[in-house]
């Protein structure tokens, strides 16, 4: 009986803590959408009017020609119209529709704020303040809490596997460079949209990647399996472990994605699924120099802080600030190489799950070696089998 009561009062308060948790980050949405309201609406006419100009010489996305160029003989009012009709364009390309009732000025503001940081940076880019250029995309006017069902995934505290200290691979072992993408081990770029299911994509692809390099072919798993029928968790707001989502294909597998497709939803498990794949071993990475060692072996599942990874394009990201964000989102190391970009800069090759028309056709880059985005753990599967 005491036992229970200690499981009771162990269960409402770990709920009354999610609950303020949730009340807690509700509030600092508010403050924050407050706040860039407030900024937008006290620009003045000349950096509203660089924003313009920004977006109609394709300098912070693509070339938006159609939107009339903005001058300096313009008037607020005009100026005001400008920027509205940007924001319309950009709802029509991404295809945008929200509901009666939303409150439209806060993404309007949201959508001005992005590009007025993006142009920022890239002025900076030309400057040489940084190495990796922006772009206004289809996060531009999304609230911080939609970018945040979009990620909450984590990568369990384990001691690092003794095996990850194995020399890898005889003909990596000495690689300066290698891109497992171009060698056939790893699917074109995924979208996980609206989901927040980025834990799927990394986890199933480590194991395709050991599949195609052990020479059974580069197949699709089924990330819908893991988020219906292990995790039960909702599309939105998502978030899971990738540890445990690579045990679970170890102890129980997976079947593939032709079988069991990505929905972009919360679906019904199908458990009645055959698994098509056997994992022998995962081995871990705690460090930045045993990730090295790890990606010679293979493609490795890893989680990092995504705040600040939502506007870009492309380039060699070396921003060391980034490295203090909470942990959030999970992606896939596909490779590293030497002097990227001829910036004097080793840096890390990373796919996402964002889609093509994110990043460098849903790829990035992040300077190695420096901690950015929290880039440490990492898990590789090895001696993977066809069943």
């Amino acid at each position: 009986m005491r036992v229970l009561l200690v499981l009771l009062i162990t269960v409402l308060a770990t709920v009354a803590f999610a609950g303020r948790s949730r009340s807690s980050a509700a509030a600092q949405d508010a403050a924050t959408l407050a706040k860039i309201k407030s900024l937008v609406h006290n620009l003045s006419r000349s950096e509203k009017i660089e924003v313009i100009v920004s977006l109609f010489n394709g300098a912070i996305s693509e070339p938006m020609t159609t939107l009339p160029p903005a001058s300096n003989k313009d008037t607020n009012a005009d100026v005001d119209q400008k920027l509205r009709d940007a924001y319309h364009l950009f709802l029509i390309k991404y295809k945008k529709r929200y509901p009666e009732g939303e409150d439209m000025e806060a993404r309007f503001a949201l959508f001005v704020n992005t590009c007025r940081e993006v142009d920022q940076h890239n002025k900076g880019v030309l400057e040489g303040k940084h190495t990796s250029i922006q772009e206004v995309n289809k996060f531009a006017d999304m609230t911080p809490a939609e970018k945040r069902s979009m990620s909450a995934s984590s990568i369990d505290d384990e001691p690092s596997s003794s095996e990850s200290k194995q020399k890898p691979w005889n003909n990596h072992a000495n690689a300066t460079s290698l891109d497992w993408s171009l060698l056939g081990a790893v699917n074109p770029g995924l979208n996980q949209n609206p989901c927040g299911s980025c834990w799927t994509f990394a986890s199933t692809s480590a194991v395709e990647g050991c599949l195609a390099i052990s020479k059974q072919g580069l197949v699709q798993l089924s990330q819908q399996q893991l988020q219906d029928c292990y995790f039960k968790k909702n599309c939105k707001p998502g978030g899971g472990s990738v540890s445990k989502a690579m045990r679970i294909i170890q102890e129980q597998g997976v079947t593939t994605n032709q079988v069991y497709p990505y929905i972009h939803n919360t679906g019904k498990c199908r458990n009645n699924v055959k698994s098509v794949v056997k994992v022998g071993q995962i081995l871990r990475a705690n460090n930045e120099d045993e990730l090295l060692n790890l990606v010679k072996r293979g493609p490795v599942a890893i989680a990092l802080a995504s705040r600040d990874l939502h506007k870009y394009k492309k380039g060699v990201i070396t921003n060391t600030s980034f490295a203090k964000r909470p942990i959030d989102h999970a992606v896939l190391l596909v490779g590293f190489a030497n002097n990227c970009d001829n910036t004097g800069r080793d840096c890390w090759i990373v796919r996402n799950s964002w889609g093509e028309r994110w990043g460098e056709k849903g790829y990035f880059r992040v300077e190695r070696g420096k901690n950015i985005f929290g880039i440490s753990k990492g898990l590789v599967a090895v001696d993977c089998k066809r069943v």
